[in-house]
């Protein structure tokens, strides 16, 4: 007899959740809900025995990766509505959140004109149209 088996990981996709505010970056954002499991399978398509089962859910806002609580993620996967907290939640991969950039001063010059503000780079008022003489 010849029989021909082997493992896979298989992922499964679930609706997102939200709007939360993200635990990594403090942005809002929505939790895309998934599960990965082990399959043992016979003539490799055939499954016949599952085990591993984790739930994760990625954050839209930043792409942080948590793992979610096994019992959440049973709801989610039920259809039952559910509302995830920070407590659900362990982060696995932070993603990138991004750093406010300091506020740069510019300098400006005032148009002789009609007293219009301007960057001290401009050559003419866009106020009013009077060149400035360099």
């Amino acid at each position: 007899m010849f029989i021909v088996w082997g493992t896979d990981t298989k992922r499964k996709d679930y609706s997102s959740i939200g709007p939360v505010i993200c635990p990594n970056c403090g942005s809002y954002g929505r939790y895309n809900v998934f599960k990965t499991y082990r399959v043992l399978t016979f003539f490799f398509f055939i499954p016949t025995f599952r085990w591993g089962t984790q739930f994760f859910a990625e954050s839209t806002c930043c792409g942080a990766l948590y793992a979610l609580d096994k019992e959440i993620g049973k709801t989610i996967a039920s259809g039952s509505p559910v509302e995830i907290k920070p407590e659900h939640l362990t982060l696995i991969r932070g993603g990138a959140v991004q750093q406010a950039q300091p506020v740069q001063q510019v300098e400006t010059k005032t148009c002789g004109n009609c007293g219009a503000q301007m960057s001290t780079d401009s050559l003419f008022c866009s106020n009013c149209g009077t060149k400035f003489e360099s």
